[in-house]
């Protein structure tokens, strides 16, 4: 059976399942080349859709379900507007429309946010919804078939069960808010998702740390990855009292109690005074995630004594902190972690349509090789992107062997090949590559990339190396496939890979293998050989503050505007021409 998977909140995109296994899944962000593009304010996932069938050739009438994301929000208003979009509209013009605050500061959000779907709210909302939306798929992509719509902690908990092998596991959810809940709690048997606790949205911990993002300068929901960071470099303890204060785990009740309001705007707006006193951003920083881990794993603790399992499956927004997923793969009480690769809201699309699947019979409890499942190019494609561009050209008989030769002589690599990652991270077919020991990248490279320059690098090692360069490596190596879990580094790899390493002796490393990630695979391999070093420096291939690059076109754009010495596409070696010595 076929089933699609259409995300039109935040993190919009489009996912397709036949007979539970992912055939193809995209943000519409990677299409628009809107950053975070959510379908509610910028613009329904049109482009992903399409892409989507293009890519998989499916005849629209041979799609058995239309799983759509969320009940009650996005806020029904928000939804019909979409819908009528033309086009995509970005996030300036939504300013200069006044669209986020009129629909923000008004009553919408509270009112929508904190239904869950068996409200009457919830009912309403897709009943109408439901034939606005009918109309336009069966108008614009001539897709008939019956429509579904499906609990947004259920997409999550479904995204991250049925994208793994283990069964009769815990399967936790945690975010901002999604149909009036903040969290959820379940229990992965046999293909079928129990759930045995919730966590209203009201209490949300993801509210407390856009709160503390946006308090420290930086734009919640898309750079709380900053606070993670800076937080190394500070004192926890210095604003511990305070953090305390603005919110708690009811250990008793099984609830998070939060004093900084009902939403995420309203502990934005109130934050500010809890603090005592003035901290510095990196005592904040250090204190919140401190105090943010902690309610986490006293959470996790609590309900992994009362199921008795020792099997541990993760999703949600929240999930994206990578030490916090450290941290849980630290408990003794475990004996397996696995984060989904696309823990946020753009995984609900592939959530959505694998828990349909599911209910009909059609699941998969195995690993997944790897999560390139957008869209790919060939060589006429790079072909017909160059010529816009003055680049010089070439075709190495072996490109991996080339690319590694490069990054031995300590060139920045851009690498974009085969099929497109789906999720936040970078995983070889998208990013830009360099060697891993140079102590002071970490300032000329994040500068030359415009990026924060206290945000550490991601190392991508060698699978079979991992164990040699990192402790506690075992229960979370089918997550760390995906770039999603801290390790502390031994001392060698610290000594030969500074580039990689945090302040506080971590890293994020992506363990990449020769089954799912054969050319990746390569380039480490022959890289080793060259050097002597099982890792490189692997980061997303973006312009700031744009959306990871998508096609040959993206990938050229990008490399024009970065200062990066190579890029390997697909087959074609690209650099740029010496300057002329003529007079």
């Amino acid at each position: 059976m076929r089933f699609l998977g259409i995300g039109d909140g935040f993190g919009a995109g489009a996912a397709f399942v036949e007979d539970g296994v992912v055939e193809y899944a995209v943000s519409e962000e990677r299409l628009s080349r809107i950053k975070n593009h959510s379908g509610y304010y910028h613009g329904f996932p049109d482009r992903s859709i399409r892409a989507g069938l293009d890519y998989c050739g499916w005849d629209p009438q041979s799609i058995d379900m239309l799983a759509i994301t969320n009940f009650a929000f996005p806020p029904l208003p928000l939804r019909m507007l979409a819908l009528g979009r033309a086009r995509p509209v970005g996030d300036r013009e939504l300013l200069d429309r006044h669209e986020f605050s009129q629909t923000l500061s008004s009553g919408l959000y509270s009112l929508f946010s904190e239904r869950v779907p068996e409200s009457m709210l919830g009912k309403t909302s897709i009943s109408i919804y439901r034939r606005a939306l009918s109309r336009k798929l069966g108008r614009q992509f001539g897709l008939r078939a019956p429509i579904v719509f499906v609990d947004h902690h259920r997409c999550h908990a479904a995204s991250a069960y049925f994208t793994q092998p283990e069964d009769d596991c815990m399967v936790v959810t945690m975010d901002c808010h999604g149909d009036g809940l903040s969290g959820s709690v379940s229990i992965g048997r046999e293909g079928r998702l129990e759930r045995v606790g919730t966590f209203p949205a009201a209490g949300s911990l993801g509210s407390f740390y856009a709160a503390i993002t946006n308090h420290l300068g930086f734009h919640h929901h898309r750079h709380e990855g900053k606070v993670t960071g800076l937080a190394a470099f500070g004192d926890p303890e210095v604003a511990d009292a305070d953090m305390q204060k603005m919110i708690r785990y009811d250990s008793e009740k099984r609830q998070i109690i939060s004093q900084l309001g009902r939403n995420q705007f309203h502990a934005i707006a109130n934050i500010g005074s809890f603090f005592s006193r003035e901290y510095s951003r990196e005592e904040i920083a250090a204190a919140a995630q401190r105090h943010f881990e902690r309610i986490v794993l006293g959470v996790v603790r609590d309900y992994l004594a009362e199921t008795g399992k020792r099997k541990l499956v993760l999703a949600g927004g929240l999930f994206g902190n990578v030490k916090l997923n450290q941290r849980l793969n630290e408990l003794d009480e475990l004996d397996y972690l696995s984060v989904h690769p696309a823990m946020g809201d753009e995984g609900l699309p592939v959530g959505a349509a694998l828990a349909m699947s599911a209910a009909k019979g059609h699941y998969r409890l195995a690993e997944i090789e790897n999560c390139f499942w957008g869209d790919s190019f060939d060589d006429a494609d790079v072909e017909k992107a160059l010529v816009s561009h003055d680049f010089q050209c070439e075709r190495p008989a072996d490109i991996e062997l080339r690319v590694a030769q490069l990054l031995a002589e300590k060139k920045i690599v851009a690498r974009c090949d085969g099929r497109m990652e789906f999720g936040p991270r970078a995983l070889g077919n998208r990013s830009i590559l360099f060697h891993a020991g140079d102590p002071t990248a970490n300032d000329w490279l994040n500068k030359a990339l415009q990026r924060t320059e206290f945000m550490p690098f991601a190392p991508s090692i060698l699978a079979h190396r991992a164990a040699d360069c990192f402790e506690r490596t075992e229960t979370a190596a089918y997550s760390a496939a995906f770039m999603t879990v801290c390790f502390d580094c031994k001392p060698d790899f610290k000594r030969d890979c500074p580039t990689v390493v945090h302040v506080d002796g971590t890293a994020r490393p992506q363990f990449v293998n020769g089954t799912g990630h054969p050319g990746f695979f390569k380039i480490l391999t022959e890289y080793e050989k060259l050097t002597g070093f099982p890792a490189v420096v692997n980061t997303s291939f973006n312009i700031h503050e744009e959306p990871i690059v998508c096609s040959p076109s993206d990938a050229l754009r990008a490399f024009a505007t970065a200062k990066l010495d190579y890029l390997a596409l697909g087959n074609h070696l690209v650099s740029r021409r010496e300057p002329s010595t003529d007079s």
